[in-house]
Order: C-alpha cells, then structure tokens, then sequence
C-alpha cells in the first residue's frame, strides 16, 4: 500500500522529480573506528584500484564549507584543542593518510592544497565509507569497506562547527584572527567570518534540532531544502538567506549503501529519485553538493532569456568531479566477507525465500535495474512528510524549465510563493545542469564556470 500524505502534491514525484535527492550528502555518514586505524585497515576487493579508491577520498564535488585557514585555527570546547585535532575522528570520521593536508579525514577535499585561499567541502566517502572491526580467524583486524553507511555524528559536528566560530567571534578573537591570516589588519577577515557565520548559524540554529540524530543517522532530505531554499535564493543584502524558510530537519534516517545504487530503479529512502534516465545519477548528486554547503547564488538575468536565470552567477558545483563520482559507484562490488562456503549459501537461501518480492533481481532493460515497489513497510514515515515541505522560492519565483528543454519535467509551471521545497529545488538542478551541457543557455559559459563564490580573502 503507497502511503498517502494529503498535503503532498503528486505531480512532484512524476518525472524528473525523482532525480532530486539528499544523494550520497547530503549524506555525512561516518564511522566509529579510532583515527589510528583508518589507512592501515585491510581494505575488501570490491573492483577498484588504490588510485580510484583515493579518488573517491577527495574528489573534488563543488562543497565549499568553511576556508581551510579558519578550521584549522578553531579550537574545540576546551578552547585550547585545535578543533581538526585527530582527524575529527570524535564524530566518526576516519584518518585520510594519503590527504595533503594534515589532520583532514576521509571525505573531506582541500582544493588545491594547503593553501591560504583554499576551501574546505566534503565528498561523497565522508557519508558512504566505514570500517568494522572483525575477528578474522583469531586475529582481530580493522576492515575498510568502501561506499558502506558510515558510522558518523554529523549532527554534533555541525553544532560544534557553529560553536567554535562564536568563540572566534568572540573572546577567543584575537588568537583565532591571528592564526587565520597573516594580515595585521584583521577588519577584512572579521567581516568574512561574520558573513559567513550569518548564513552558517542560521541553518544550525533554525534546522538542526537540539535532539541529536545519533551516530550514523542524517535527516539529508530536510537539511538540503533548508541549504537550498533558506541560505541561497534571497537578497544579497540579507546575505542571501531567507530564515522563514528552514524547518526542523528532525527526520533522520539510516545512511545507505553506495553499491548497486545506480542500478536501483530508485533511490532515497521514500524512493523519490527516478534511475531511468542518464542525467539521473548527475540529478541526484547536484542536489546533494547543494546539501553540503556549496555556493549557489542564481540570479534573473535578461541575458538569459530562455531560462529567464542565470544559475552560474555563483555556482560552485563541479560537474565532472560529481561525474567521476558517479562512475566509480558505478563499478563499487559489493564487500567479500571472509565467510564460509556454507554461511554464504545459507544466506543465499534466506534472501531468496525473505527478499526476492522487493528486491527482485535485474530486470533485463538498456539500464538493468532493481525494482522496488515503493510502499509503506510499516516504519517511521517521517521522511516521506518531509517531501511536503513548501517554501519561498525567493529570487526563482516565476522560474520554470522550458518543456520542449526537458520532456516530462513537471516545473514547467512558473514557481509560485509558496511552493514545494522539492520543486524549488528541481528547478535549480534542472537549471544548473541544462546551462552547463547546452552553451546556448548562457552568454559566456567558461567565465561562469570560473565562479566558486566566496573567497576568502583576509587569508592572504
């Protein structure tokens, strides 16, 4: 039976709708196992190469969290630990030795290096790599299963971000501006900092709610409706953010596995992202870069006059990194336990006998894929709530996507005030990818491309 949620407009979930979705993001899945085990853990044949799987590490996807010279001059709650002390294993990240940067885990990029103007975002494997700790024979072994739901608190993360910039602001100022920058003046960096924290603040102070989601839980849909709609769409003068907008993202759920993804007819757990098209797959992870803060600013523009917006004014989105992406997911195997002969067939056997009806085997399509029924199990229904959720479109009000652009897209309607925050964001994506495949929708393809937004220059 499809679980009904009156409030919920249908036409939503038909068409591209389905490509939007939290993605690997808006997914932070993290890990329990210590710092120290991280790269020297045996890691499980699952079809890639040491150089994909470092790809996969740090690939660069267009998340633009915080400057690098800020975080790693922040301090912990005892405001003496440097706060990326221990490569932020505490939340369950796990030891990246292979980073060019000291102290970054798995799943966190530094574009370009360790360099004054680099910004640091976070990468799929943030939310989708683990490790268990097994007994393997006698000899107790750490195991890295890569594209497996991480064991993280990304909920405790964010909210200690948030408490270490109000320090900085604050009475721990004076240290933190002069291990930020090399500048003696410091009235540049503070006005970066306080710009930054305004946004910042308002989506951990207004979504994330005061009841922790727990180690490996993320409430990835609300929190990338409330990135979207409540920090980018506004006026440039309220520093783009449009409060009225962020809800309680108070709907956490499991993080999923990575394999198999792209060969599932759908994906997400309310089963809201459609697998059938090529553009899917880049659909659902530009939704998720949005989720983990990369800067999108988009703006009505004459010189666009098929759109009717410029979706690369700021847009920090990476199209070919979210792409490589993608196409390792693509050939990730599923992990070889080391189970016996007989342990392996007799779960064979209960998959079969248990399984099978919703986890039917590929069907024998261009794009083979798994069909699962989408229907109500009998759990938790909150998330599929959360695609309910309506908001002010803000600067995309009366945006739409052309029919003839985009056959069966269901934003063909220009976007009223309100409208669902599914829409607002369907437009966005839809928008972000059609100007960067087709040059004729943008006047100057490869100078927007260049914007990545905010820079902070009070690092120089």
């Amino acid at each position: 039976m499809v679980l009904p949620i009156p409030h919920f407009k249908t036409r939503t979930l038909s068409g591209l709708a389905r490509l939007i979705g939290a993605g690997a993001v808006a997914s932070a899945l993290l890990t329990v196992a210590p710092a120290a085990h991280a790269q020297s853990a045996s890691t499980l044949l699952q079809g890639w190469t040491p150089a994909q799987q470092k790809t996969f590490y740090s690939e660069d996807q267009g998340s633009r969290m915080i400057p690098l010279r800020w975080l790693q001059a922040l301090k912990q709650a005892d405001h003496k630990t440097p706060f990326l002390e221990g490569n932020l294993s505490r939340y369950g990240y796990l030891t990246n030795s292979l980073s060019e940067v000291a102290n970054i885990p798995v799943g966190f990029t530094t574009p370009g290096g360790n360099k004054d103007d680099t910004i640091v975002g976070m990468t799929c494997s943030a939310c989708h790599t683990r490790e268990i700790r097994a007994d393997v024979n006698g000899t107790k072994t750490t195991i890295r299963i890569d594209g497996g739901p991480a064991i993280v608190d990304f909920h405790a993360f964010l909210k200690d971000l948030d408490a270490a910039v109000t320090y900085a602001l604050n009475d721990g100022w004076t240290e933190f501006a002069n291990a930020a920058t090399k500048s003696k003046n410091k009235t540049k960096l503070r006005k970066d900092v306080q710009t930054w924290y305004s946004s910042y603040h308002a989506i951990v102070s207004l979504g994330v709610p005061a009841q922790s989601w727990g180690f490996s839980r993320l409430d990835a849909v609300g929190m990338i409706f409330n990135r979207l709609t409540g920090l980018d769409l506004g006026d440039k003068a309220d520093n783009y953010v449009l409060p009225g907008n962020i809800q309680q993202a108070d709907a956490p759920v499991r993080y999923p596995f990575l394999w198999n993804a792209g060969r599932q007819d759908k994906t997400q757990w309310p089963g809201f992202t459609s697998q059938s098209s090529s553009l899917a797959p880049l659909g659902r992870n530009v939704g998720e870069v949005f989720g983990v803060f990369a800067h999108f600013n988009p703006k009505k523009s004459i010189f666009h006059p098929i759109l009717g917006v410029d979706y690369w004014n700021v847009n920090s989105v990476q199209v070919k990194g979210l792409q490589t992406q993608e196409d390792l997911i693509t050939i990730l195997e599923p992990p070889k336990f080391p189970v016996s002969v007989a342990a392996n067939e007799a779960g064979k056997t209960l998959y079969q006998q248990n399984c099978l009806t919703c986890h039917g085997l590929p069907t024998s399509t261009a794009r083979a894929s798994w069909v699962t029924p989408i229907q109500n199990v009998g759990t938790d229904a909150r998330e599929w709530s959360v695609l309910g959720w309506q908001a002010d479109p803000g600067v995309l009000t009366g945006a739409s996507i052309p029919s003839w652009l985009m056959k069966n897209s269901e934003v063909n309607a220009p976007l009223a005030n309100p409208t669902g925050a599914i829409d607002t964001l369907q437009v966005a994506v839809l928008g972000t990818i059609l100007q960067d495949l087709l040059p004729i929708l943008t006047d100057s393809p490869s100078a927007q491309k260049a914007v990545n937004g905010f820079t902070p220059e009070g690092a120089a």
